[in-house]
Formats: C-alpha cells, sequence, structure tokens
C-alpha cells in the first residue's frame, strides 16, 4: 500500500511539474523548487497559496532547518530531531529524557539511526490526527 501512495504522489507530482494549461482564466505552470517541492506560478504573476498549500511548505521548511544542520542533509540525526522536538514541540528532554529515544525508535523504521522525510511526517500525521480528535471532542 505504502509503495502505490508513493507511486501516486509521485505521479501526481509528475504530472504538475509538466502540467502548463489554463485556470481560472489564467495560464499557469507548476515550478519545482531547489527544495523538491511544487509552486504554482501564474504567467501574470504568483498567486497567493492557500493555508494549506502554506502549511505544506512550513513543513517541509522546517524538516530541512534542522535536517541540513549536520550529516546527510536530507534526514534528522538523533540530535537534530532532539532539537526540533524541543522548539517546534516544545518537548522537555530534561523531564522525559527517554522521550527522544522512543520517537526515534518509533520513526526510525528502516534502523539507519537517522529519521526521513516520509518517517517525520507519519509523526506529524500522529499529531494533527491526535489534535484533530482532541478538537472533535471540545465541539
Amino acid at each position: 500500500m505504502r509503495e502505490a501512495a508513493t507511486e501516486t504522489a509521485a505521479s501526481l507530482d509528475g504530472q504538475l511539474q509538466a502540467e502548463s494549461g489554463r485556470r481560472g482564466g489564467k495560464e499557469h505552470l507548476w515550478e519545482r523548487s531547489p527544495r523538491k517541492s511544487c509552486r504554482l506560478l501564474y504567467i501574470s504573476g504568483p498567486r497567493m497559496p492557500s493555508e494549506l498549500e502554506t502549511a505544506m511548505e512550513i513543513i517541509i521548511s522546517v524538516f530541512h532547518q534542522y535536517s541540513s544542520k549536520g550529516g546527510d542533509k536530507d534526514k534528522l540525526s538523533k540530535k537534530e530531531l532532539k532539537q526540533l522536538l524541543q522548539k517546534e514541540f516544545g518537548l522537555e528532554t530534561q523531564k522525559y529524557p527517554e522521550g527522544v529515544d522512543k520517537i526515534m525508535c518509533d520513526l526510525d523504521k528502516n534502523g539507519d539511526g537517522q529519521v526521513s522525510f516520509q518517517e517525520f511526517l507519519k509523526m506529524v500525521a500522529a499529531i494533527l490526527i491526535t489534535r484533530n480528535s482532541s478538537f472533535s471532542e471540545e465541539t
């Protein structure tokens, strides 16, 4: 199932990069940025990204902000993951020293001692699901 989802995403990514045409009465093109993400540009000028597009760009940017600090630029080391968890999620590592080890173990499914972007997204997705459940219970 993971392979099918990856193939679908890769296919969509390829289609978006190659696509040009008309949308909303304006010609548009997809541009591939150095960070391997696609951004919709209108020939008459860039359009404002939606809130969801902005959120996705922020997730990508935050991941690379921490992964680029050393070693493999496309993966988080344990130290980089710890910094991300402390600064972005407020995880108190002194209070829960085993927390980073547990999270690293849960995320690093291929056992390479690093967290890829795909592995990182699983954590983000789990947090979103938990927060959505909390939000649903409150309303």
